[in-house]
């Protein structure tokens, strides 16, 4: 099988071309994405404006080490008659001869409650309503509609996730997701003429033969991926049911099983890769 959107590095790790280009039907000028850039630039600018002070992250960063310590101090001097050693008497006599640290320790956990409980969220919600990036948005927005109606995208398309991956070939057996990850490429979807089509501003216009649709199977696998294009949370009420986890060291977030839309091109098998929660709109869609 052949994957749509994928690298092949069987005999080039550096390569970095895509396939599926033989799918590529049209594709947008470079110029074509000008006012676009500058539209995103401007709303990129609004946003830095309205932002805290660039000081304030990372002395959120510094406190919350401090009210780490703090709580580990306030918790060992608070149980140091039941479970007090040499080391907790230190840091009891400390803080006795000097009462001020207990009100750096008090400060430090006041900041970082109020940072979280008041701060950060009020700043983010004056930036979702700030009527100025809201037009900005509305112009990108617009801009890239216009982008889309070149391309031929249908009214009723829908937005669907397309996973991108490395994969390789070994004794005629194919191994996507070399490195369990993915990059979750988003796509314009609908049927024109008895083909699909999948649009992406950046990438262009494929089109498939509908006839070529032969089905969409379900595969095992812990699939990491970058991105999450979808309004919703990923956590939300919607998506619990594919059990999608967020890893907050990696940024990344993962599932456990994919699923493939299987095509016959030309006698030639080719599979589409997409996560989970997008299974039932390409069943929708294709009619499988």
């Amino acid at each position: 099988m052949k994957p749509f959107l994928a690298v092949d590095k069987t005999n080039d790790k550096n390569n970095l071309e895509l396939t599926g280009d033989n799918f590529k039907v049209e594709e947008l000028p470079e110029d074509a994405f000008d006012s676009l850039d500058e539209a995103e630039a401007v709303v990129a600018e609004l946003i830095k404006k309205k932002r805290l002070p660039r000081a304030i992250p990372y002395i959120f960063i510094i406190n919350l080490v401090l009210t780490w310590g703090s709580f580990l101090s306030l918790f060992k001097i608070s149980t140091f008659k039941y479970l007090g050693n040499s080391r907790t008497e230190i840091l009891v006599n400390l803080f006795n001869e000097h009462p001020w640290l207990y009100l750096v320790c008090f400060a430090s956990v006041a900041f970082t409650f109020f940072s979280i409980k008041y701060l950060f969220p009020k700043k983010k919600k004056e930036i979702e309503s700030d009527e100025e990036i809201k037009l900005a948005n509305d112009r990108v927005a617009a801009i890239e509609n216009s982008l889309e109606s070149r391309l031929g995208v249908s009214m009723d398309a829908v937005k669907v996730d397309i996973f991108s991956f490395n994969y390789k070939t070994k004794d005629n057996v194919f191994k996507p997701f070399v490195n369990g990850r993915a990059t979750n490429c988003e796509f314009k979807m609908f049927l024109e003429n008895g083909k699909l089509c999948l649009v992406e501003i950046s990438s262009g216009k494929y089109v498939i033969p509908y006839t070529s649709i032969k089905s969409i199977r379900e595969e095992k696998g812990n699939i990491a991926f970058y991105m999450w294009n979808k309004e919703e949370k990923y956590n939300d009420e919607k998506y619990k049911k594919y059990k999608i986890a967020y890893d907050t060291h990696l940024r990344m977030y993962s599932v456990k099983k994919y699923y493939v839309v299987e095509l016959d091109v030309n006698g030639e098998a080719w599979g589409i890769f997409v996560p989970p929660y997008e299974a039932e709109t390409f069943k929708r869609v294709l009619g499988c």
